[in-house]
């Protein structure tokens, strides 16, 4: 880190451009991720270090589709990135080629972890985007790869292996109307 060279001066110019994701899978193989322009998301690859970097064609984007920065996960050669319409767009070559997974929600994906190639979970939610408000968050699960996903439910998974006889509950788990609390109570017996 004590020199740095300006390198990619070519890439995210266009007005609307913005860089979210930047993956090194090696010292020569990468990729730089950025929101959509025109209908796609801006993928570029780089296989010699970031001296020179290729633009790479993805499935489009859907109409106010986004990326999150920093909202990646990789393993191998394998590496994905998640949406705020609940699709997650996939790479098993160092970002050569790219495939979209579907979540089978439109929710925003907020956190995203693979433990290998079949396995993942991601945290949806709603995202209000006058009032930056979130709401309806849900955790789901994938063990083929992402092909299916299936909702987690936190609370009767805790409950099924702790022997807790009660709850917690703070300010910041329920609504004014008590709905976390009667929910977890619904799922814990």
């Amino acid at each position: 880190g004590d020199t740095w060279t300006r390198q990619g001066e070519e890439l995210y110019h266009n007005s609307t451009s913005f860089l979210n994701i930047i993956h090194f899978f090696n010292e020569n193989e990468g990729y730089a991720q950025g929101d959509p322009v025109s209908g796609n998301f801006e993928i570029f690859r780089t296989t010699d270090g970031g001296e020179t970097w290729n633009a790479v064609t993805a499935p489009a984007a859907q109409s106010q589709e986004a990326s999150t920065v920093g909202l990646d996960w990789a393993i191998g050669d394998i590496a994905w990135f998640g949406t705020s319409k609940g699709r997650i767009y996939k790479t098993t070559d160092k970002g050569a080629t790219w495939t979209v997974l579907s979540t089978g929600t439109t929710k925003m994906i907020s956190e995203m972890s693979w433990s290998d190639e079949m396995n993942g979970a991601v945290t949806v939610m709603n995202l209000n985007q006058t009032t930056q408000q979130t709401s309806d968050w849900q955790f789901l699960r994938t063990t083929d790869g992402g092909e299916t996903w299936n909702a987690v439910n936190v609370a009767e998974t805790f409950n099924s292996r702790l022997e807790i006889t009660g709850v917690i509950l703070t300010k910041l788990d329920g609504d004014t109307r008590g709905g976390a609390a009667l929910s977890v109570k619904a799922v814990t017996g």
